[in-house]
């Protein structure tokens, strides 16, 4: 039951309820906020922002889903009926580890990209910046859409692109010579 809940059932306020367990029953308070050791637990208990028991159970099944058949966050909250961004902020505090295989990141740019997509698509990029191979063939060479890698670096690496480009020149005028 929430605390709200129960000053509620037993006809107190809210804010009275609340001092007591603070005051009296603090092991109550830490268990409930998830803080195990005494010591961690910081001076103001109301901004103490830990897991809660309550919480983890609401998002336990959502995540046992994704980690049996791992897809996008939203596509899981919608399932579960649970509001996406707020799973989302649970997963990347509380689930890197989970996040790391569906979630978004940072690539080496700056740029947000899916760690799906940058793990799939980062022996293309090594090969396409640094051969003078076209992307067509490396893409059917590895199995994957041309049109998909394709746009996908020219939306995240641009510098590949250049470097590409840099290396069929270089060709070019070697051969003139």
């Amino acid at each position: 039951m929430t605390l709200k809940e129960i000053a509620d059932q037993t006809g107190v306020t809210t804010e009275g309820f609340r001092f007591y367990l603070h005051k009296w029953h603090k092991n109550l308070v830490l268990d409930h906020l998830g803080i195990t050791d005494e010591s961690q637990s910081p001076k103001d208990l109301r901004k103490a922002r830990n897991r809660t028991k309550r919480t983890s159970l609401k998002y336990q099944d959502a995540i046992n889903s994704i980690k049996q058949n791992p897809r996008s966050i939203a596509q899981v909250a919608n399932e579960f009926n649970l509001q996406p961004e707020s799973f989302r902020q649970y997963l990347h505090k509380y689930e890197p580890e989970l996040i790391s295989i569906v979630g978004m990141g940072q690539n080496e740019q700056g740029k947000r990209t899916m760690y799906r997509s940058e793990k799939k698509y980062k022996k293309a990029i090594e090969l396409y910046q640094t051969t003078t191979e076209d992307l067509k063939s490396i893409a059917t060479r590895l199995g994957l859409v041309y049109n998909s890698i394709g746009g996908y670096i020219r939306r995240n690496y641009p510098d590949a692109i250049i470097q590409h480009k840099k290396l069929i020149q270089e060709q070019k005028t070697t051969y003139k010579q």
